[in-house]
C-alpha cells in the first residue's frame, strides 16, 4: 500500500480520544537586523485546521489558539478530548494537512506552520 503523504516528525501524533496541544514561538527576522525577534501577539486572530487534503472542503478538526505569552510570540494550539475523538485514523504512514495562519493587530497575515501532516492513531482503550 502507498501512501500520498509523510506525517511531520515535528509533531507528536494525534491520539483519538484524547487531548492533544504544541506550542509554538513566532518570530520574524525585519531588514536590515540579522537576528529573529518574537511577534507580539497581542490582538492576532489564528487559522488552524486540520483537513484531509490541502484542496478538501470538510474540516476534521479545528484548533483553538490559546496566547501564553503573546508579547513574546508564545502560543499553544490544541484539540480537546472530545474532537479527536471524531478525527479519523489516519492510513498506514500518512497524515492528514494541517497549516496555520495568523493576521496580526496591524492586519499582516502571516502563515507560521506551513503545510505539514499530521498522523492521527486509533485508541485501543475505550
Amino acid at each position: 500500500m502507498s501512501c500520498d503523504t509523510t506525517p511531520s516528525s515535528d509533531f507528536e501524533p494525534i491520539i483519538c480520544g484524547a487531548d492533544y496541544a504544541y506550542d509554538l514561538e513566532v518570530s520574524e527576522i525585519v531588514s536590515p537586523a540579522t537576528t529573529a525577534t518574537a511577534v507580539n501577539l497581542t490582538g492576532a486572530t489564528f487559522r488552524a485546521q486540520l483537513r484531509r487534503t490541502p484542496a478538501s472542503t470538510e474540516i476534521l478538526a479545528t484548533f483553538t489558539p490559546s496566547l501564553t505569552a503573546p508579547t513574546l510570540g508564545k502560543v499553544s494550539f490544541s484539540l480537546d478530548d472530545s474532537v479527536t475523538a471524531l478525527i479519523p485514523a489516519t492510513p498506514c504512514d500518512s497524515g492528514w494537512s494541517h497549516d496555520v495562519f495568523v493576521t496580526l493587530a496591524d492586519g499582516r497575515t502571516l502563515n507560521v506552520v506551513p503545510l505539514t501532516y499530521l498522523s492521527v492513531i486509533s485508541r485501543n482503550s475505550r
